[in-house]
């Protein structure tokens, strides 16, 4: 009797901890605002998996998907149906990635220490009319996606000469950066003093991305909190 006295007890807490529909409703307006914001998540993503041969040489194997922790930072204008979206994410990996020497595919694997990603968000958003106090939205837009820090481990045993060498460190360069779509699906809930909202976001890259492995795209999902800071237009 006394554990569900207490159960009762703390979901009647809870329930007047939690702001009412109408309360909601009462707060900063989602229209015509700024917002700033952080987030936390995480992010989906594939290298290529290393292996070893009988006669023990590094070999590639199947591509493995992984997860790696993300945090960010983020703005957002919003208009009565639409708006823009900008935001940094920082990743956090550290993975020994497998590669092949593009100079002479019969060669040695080549493996890499692959560490942390960047990427910069930039959207415009979509908002759906709702009367409610969620509002959920589509974004669509562009997205600068970098690893932040590379290192060979077996160069040396890697390449036949230096020429190989330097055509696999400029082949790291041009392509441990890219430009991707971005595709952004999210819900946000205007509570007190801060919005909470939950999304997701996909980048597509081309084959020759670090990252590509055997997923053609980077997948993350974000919850996080906006504050509204005041009125996008001004008023006279």
């Amino acid at each position: 009797m006394r554990t569900l006295r207490g159960l009762l007890m703390t979901a009647v807490a809870l329930v007047g901890l939690y702001p009412s529909t109408a309360d909601a409703q009462q707060g900063r307006p989602f229209q015509d605002a700024w917002f700033w914001g952080v987030k936390g998540g995480g992010m989906l993503y594939s290298t290529a998996r290393l292996g070893v041969t009988e006669g023990g040489d590094l070999a590639l194997s199947a591509p493995a998907n992984r997860h790696a922790p993300m945090l960010g930072i983020e703005w957002l204008i919003t208009r009565s149906r639409g708006g823009l979206y900008v935001s940094y994410e920082q990743s956090f990996l550290d993975e020994i990635a497998g590669f092949i020497n593009l100079s002479d595919p019969d060669s040695a694997v080549i493996a890499m220490n692959v560490s942390d990603t960047r990427r910069v968000n930039l959207a415009g958003m979509i908002f759906p009319p709702v009367n409610r106090f969620v509002q959920p939205y589509v974004g669509i837009g562009l997205a600068y996606m970098q690893v932040a820090s590379t290192h060979t481990i077996n160069g040396a045993d890697a390449f036949n000469d230096p020429g190989e060498a330097e055509a696999f460190r400029t082949f790291v360069i041009e392509n441990k950066a890219q430009f991707q779509p971005l595709g952004i699906l999210g819900v946000q809930a205007r509570l007190r003093p801060f919005s909470v909202f939950f999304q997701g976001s996909a980048t597509p890259f081309r084959d020759d991305f670090l990252l590509r492995g055997g997923r053609s795209s980077v997948v993350t999902y974000e919850i996080g909190i906006r504050y509204n800071i005041g009125t996008s237009i001004e008023r006279l």
